[in-house]
């Protein structure tokens, strides 16, 4: 009796051959490049990191297309995202905990591994923290408070800056009113609530989120991928969630939304807090409830940034995956550039994840520091505090400078003549004969202060200009102790100064016409500090470079 063979089924749509081809285009495009130098992706099959001679080296690829590359500790990424089947040894995660890199494994987006260097540790913390989720803490409700209230205003600056949707703008800041003085976080959740549900209502059908695909692909992209329904997946069906994507717009925003979430966590991690004690989200297995606390004000821009990205780009079938059951997923290369955001995010979510920290750190008993390792916030205020001390110190020697000039009058000494001279002291005044007092002058002191500019008093005066700028100078310089130009960069300034006349140069720099003149023609360049007032009377904005504290003059726009 024979026995009939096996039938194969396919699991999955089925695929033509124009998707096979756009297939390997997509992976030979993606493993053809090194990546981004900061959030290193492995991606494919039999991807490894490993460690050899003390550098990281990471290999993935599909098939006959593949890449190595390899990481000086002095070169060390910020991020190892995982996102391929293969191996990850343990003297990989040891260097990267060593020199301070994350290590994130996801699988069909989601993180199954987030690993980050250990941050600090203080228990009353983390007891604190553990007391903000349980209902009824005020220190809870006012950190559910500032974050959903931020999230509201990011979602009405979404609206109007978007959609143009005004009314329900002004509706959202309402409810966000409301949520700064609510009476706990199950109203706070309600108010959130409506709010969402009236953002999204915005989105369906608007032209700013239809997504574009290649002239090409057009007639091979299903239907409903272009345009936007609801956040909510209709895949899920009474689950009433929004995890399965069927649409590759939401499919965006829930891989970038992950992404967010991840350095949410990290950030919490660094800060000394538990990722998984929520505050607003409630306590889930396997579900870091505080990352997911921190995330919500950065959805607003999230959603901008996914926006911006859908108006500018026209995308391709291979950019996305649709499985067996529908639901949709990014693709690589796609995926890895979008993972090259996190540090993005990273920056954005540090001053909430900062926020959060302090509002349970103030309940702490006991002395506790507030601590900004996440945006140097303190830092910064220290610098300027340095700043400002040392500008009032240099205006404050200047006063005493203009006081000391403005009480001494300083006096010549008499000086015996040397022999040589001798014969010079015997020479008559030029002008009326008279005897000499001071050798190597023409003129006696009488008819010298005759003479146009030279009076004592005219003198007199131009002592105290000169020592005045000299300490004006003294206290500009302490103030920008690291600034300086290219003599180049005036030339933007240079050019609007042709119709300014030189009467406004005089009377707003309290400088000579001379000066004013060679300014205006190019012949000379005046001293830095004088380049902000000469850059508004041309119309020209003057700011400092990034590097070097080089100042840069650029025309206003």
């Amino acid at each position: 009796m024979s026995t009939a063979p096996a039938r194969i089924v396919a699991s999955g749509p089925v695929m033509t051959p124009d998707d096979v081809a756009d297939r390997i285009g997509a992976i030979a495009e993606t493993y053809s490049s090194g990546g981004d130098a900061q959030v290193v992706v492995c991606d494919g099959f039999g991807v490894r990191a490993t460690v050899n001679h003390g550098a990281l080296v990471v290999a993935d690829g599909v098939g006959e297309h593949r890449r190595e590359r390899t990481y000086a500790k002095v070169a060390a990424p910020s991020r190892l995202v995982v996102a391929g089947d293969g191996i990850v040894t343990t003297e990989a995660l040891s260097w990267c905990r060593a020199q301070g890199v994350a290590v994130v494994v996801l699988r069909a987006g989601d993180v199954l591994l987030g690993a980050s260097p250990p941050g600090k540790d203080d228990a009353r913390v983390r007891r604190q923290q553990a007391l903000a989720g349980v209902d009824g803490s005020p220190v809870g409700l006012r950190i559910v408070r500032d974050l959903l209230a931020e999230k509201l205003r990011g979602q009405a600056a979404v609206l109007t800056r978007t959609f143009a949707a005004d009314d329900t703008a002004s509706t959202i800041l309402d409810l966000a009113g409301g949520i700064e003085v609510a009476g706990s976080v199950d109203e706070c959740r309600q108010l959130e609530a409506v709010a969402a549900a009236a953002f999204f209502a915005c989105w369906a059908g608007h032209p700013a989120t239809a997504v574009g695909f290649v002239a090409k692909d057009r007639r091979r992209v299903p239907p409903h991928w272009s345009a936007y329904d609801s956040r909510r997946s209709a895949i899920t069906g009474a689950a009433n969630t929004n995890r399965l994507a069927e649409r590759p717009l939401n499919a965006l925003l829930n891989y970038t939304y992950r992404l967010a979430e991840v350095e949410a966590r990290f950030a919490l991690v660094r800060l000394g807090l538990d990722p998984g004690l929520g505050v607003l989200h409630l306590d889930a297995a396997g579900r870091d409830s505080l990352a997911l606390d921190v995330l919500e004000p950065l959805r607003p821009k999230v959603d901008a940034f996914v926006l911006a990205l859908v108006a500018e780009r026209m995308f391709r079938k291979s950019d996305f995956v649709e499985r067996s059951d529908g639901h949709v997923r990014v693709a690589a290369p796609l995926s890895h550039e979008l993972a090259a955001t996190m540090p993005t995010w990273r920056r954005e979510v540090g001053p909430y994840a900062e926020a959060v920290l302090h509002a349970i750190t103030d309940a702490v008993a006991g002395k506790t520091t507030r601590t900004t390792p996440l945006t140097g916030a303190k830092a910064v205020a220290a610098s300027a505090e340095v700043r400002r001390r040392k500008g009032e110190e240099a205006r404050a020697r200047a006063e005493t400078v203009h006081a000391e000039h403005r009480a001494a009058r300083p006096t010549r000494r008499p000086q015996a003549l040397a022999p040589e001279t001798a014969a010079a002291a015997m020479a008559r005044c030029l002008d009326c004969g008279g005897a000499l007092t001071r050798p190597r002058h023409v003129r006696c002191e009488a008819c010298w202060e005759r003479q146009p500019g030279q009076s004592r008093e005219a003198r007199r005066r131009r002592g105290r200009s000169i020592a005045m700028a000299r300490s004006e100078l003294d206290a500009w310089r302490a103030e920008h102790p690291h600034a300086n130009a290219d003599p180049s960069h005036f030339a933007p300034i240079r050019d609007g100064l042709a119709t300014v006349t030189l009467a406004e140069i005089m009377s707003t720099l309290g400088v000579s016409k001379a000066s004013a003149s060679s300014w205006r023609s190019g012949r000379v360049v005046p001293a830095l500090r004088h380049w902000g007032a000469l850059a508004a009377l041309a119309g020209v904005e003057v700011h400092e470079g990034v590097a070097g504290g080089h100042v840069v003059a650029e025309a206003a726009s």
